[in-house]
């Protein structure tokens, strides 16, 4: 340290009794030797003697200390950033070592839990006057002191991507820089062109490999688009004849079909802009896929909701709402054909022989239960086929379509009878020819239409058939077996093949089994050609 100053004699306090004998001289302000402090150092009496009794020299005597200080001083004021290498016009004061004064100075700063050391100053800029005047001045200037701000709270932070850093270009020349700005787009336009092709290809592949999941998992679910590749497949499970004419089909019935009312459902509004009754759990064109399998396989419900994967309350009120609509519509298409599309259509092992034939009659019977009542079992039974049945007529045209379906009657009932009650009669027209079998002996009801009968005959107690009956037997058999062979493709829904059909909808089995089922044969190829 200058001035003559060793380290250790800053360290020790100046006490009365070591100033006593300088009590004499009075400094300036009324303070004693031993009251004084000089810049905070501890300095004896004798050391002191060299210095000025007034507190201005002290001043500059402290001051005079800290030049030749490594590093300096700051000002321990908040806010007064004031120090030794920069202000050397102000000079620096330790904090007293009276415990009462130096608790004034550190209140006086406003610096909360500040501790002083030997090593804080505080300058003579928060003195009065600028200076020091006395031992007990305590700083009272303080115009720098800040308010503390109130902290904003932080904002939520949100990960965002970095941006990508794009290289300045370097300045083109002024000259061609119309050239130059040119190639850059032109660079740009076709860097984007190539990731925007690379995109679309990558794009393209992931809908081929979505398309390829779905055709893989649809191949393993039983609905209809896993059989529409295989037309023996679709004629197994529906009965028609290929994809395209179920198509056709499901395309005919969608507008009404897309807003069934569910059976079960307690929907009473008549809105024809959205679907009425519970959400659909499949897909329209599934469902009548559901219900065709249902009659033509004669499948359980049960066996039906695994397959599709539904419950088996969802099956039955999809089978029950599907028929009921099926019957509906199907009636409502005419079959019945005039005289000229049966001769336009007539084939020609007809036209040969029985040119005026306008339907080929037959009846055919089904299985039920056995009524728990006695009357109904009478009426129901057959005496043909030993068992309580349904019996029912149907009436083709010469090239086997479906022109003619009854209702359903007891099995008792004789053909003849049949034939009466079904209302075929009153579609028929003067000079029509009818073909049917032995049974229909219905000549003298036909008679009062002009409606002529084509049976074969009677032997009428002969012992045989003379050789013009014989013949005229098989004529009318070669030609009437197609009658037997749209029975057998009606038929061939299983749900009316060898099946005893439960009794409970014995009363529902016109629309049920036997209308539709008649009617849905009719989209399959004609019988003759």
């Amino acid at each position: 340290m200058t001035g003559g100053l060793s380290p250790s004699s800053s360290q020790n306090s100046l006490t009365g009794s070591e100033v006593a004998g300088s009590s004499q001289n009075p400094m300036p302000g009324g303070a004693s030797c031993d009251s004084v402090d000089f810049l905070g150092s501890d300095l004896d009496c004798g050391e002191v003697a060299g210095f000025s009794s007034s507190i201005g020299e002290s001043q500059e005597r402290d001051s005079s200390l800290t030049k030749g200080l490594r590093g300096g001083y700051t000002c321990s004021v908040p806010g007064c950033y004031k120090n030794t290498k920069k202000n050397k016009e102000v000079s620096f004061h330790r904090f007293p070592n009276n415990k009462q004064l130096r608790d004034k100075w550190i209140n006086a700063i406003k610096r909360k839990k500040f501790v002083p050391s030997d090593h804080h100053r505080v300058c003579s800029s928060h003195f009065e006057g600028g200076k020091r005047r006395n031992a007990s001045a305590i700083p009272t200037i303080f115009p720098l002191i800040l308010q503390p701000k109130s902290r904003k709270e932080p904002a939520i932070r949100v990960n965002v991507p970095p941006k990508k850093k794009i290289k300045p270009t370097k300045p083109m020349p002024s000259k061609p820089l119309e050239d130059g700005l040119v190639i850059i787009v032109t660079k740009i336009v076709g860097s984007l062109q190539d990731e925007n092709a690379t995109l679309i290809e990558a794009l393209q592949k992931q809908k081929m490999e979505i398309e390829n999941l779905k055709m893989r998992l649809e191949s393993h679910t039983f609905c209809l688009r896993r059989f529409a590749g295989s037309d023996e497949d679709i004629r197994f499970y529906t009965g028609f004849p290929n994809y395209k004419t179920f198509m056709t089909f499901y395309d005919f019935l969608l507008p009404a079909a897309s807003q069934l009312n569910y059976w079960g459902s307690n929907y009473s509004e008549n809105r024809a802009d959205e679907k009425h009754g519970p959400q659909r759990k499949m897909q329209p064109i599934d469902e009548l896929f559901m219900v065709l399998y249902r009659m033509r396989c004669d499948a359980l419900e049960k066996d039906i909701a695994d397959r599709f994967g539904v419950s088996v309350s969802n099956v039955s009120r999809t089978l029950n709402t599907w028929i009921n609509f099926l019957y509906h519509t199907l009636k409502q298409l005419p079959i019945w054909p005039s005289s000229k599309v049966i001769k336009d259509t007539m084939p020609k092992c007809f036209k040969d022989q029985y040119p005026d034939t306008r339907v080929i009659l037959d009846c055919t019977e089904i299985f039920i239960e056995m009524p728990s009542s006695f009357r109904a079992q009478s009426q129901t039974y057959s005496t043909y086929k030993s068992h309580n049945t349904a019996k029912g007529l149907i009436g083709i045209a010469p090239n086997g379509f479906v022109t003619f379906i009854s209702d359903l009657y007891g099995g008792h009932i004789s053909d003849q009878k049949i034939t009466e009650m079904c209302g075929i009669i009153d579609l028929l027209e003067p000079n029509d020819m009818v073909m049917a079998d032995r049974g229909f002996d219905i000549q003298h009801i036909l008679a009062e239409k002009k409606v002529k009968l084509n049976i074969p005959p009677f032997m009428k107690g002969k012992e045989q058939l003379s050789l013009e009956e014989e013949l005229e037997t098989r004529n009318i058999a070669s030609v009437r077996i197609h009658v037997e062979r749209a029975i057998e493709r009606i038929k061939n829904y299983r749900i009316l093949q060898g099946t005893i059909i439960p009794n409970r909808i014995h009363s529902q089995l016109d629309q049920i089994l036997w209308f539709i089922c008649c009617s849905l044969t009719n989209f399959l190829s004609p019988l003759v050609q």
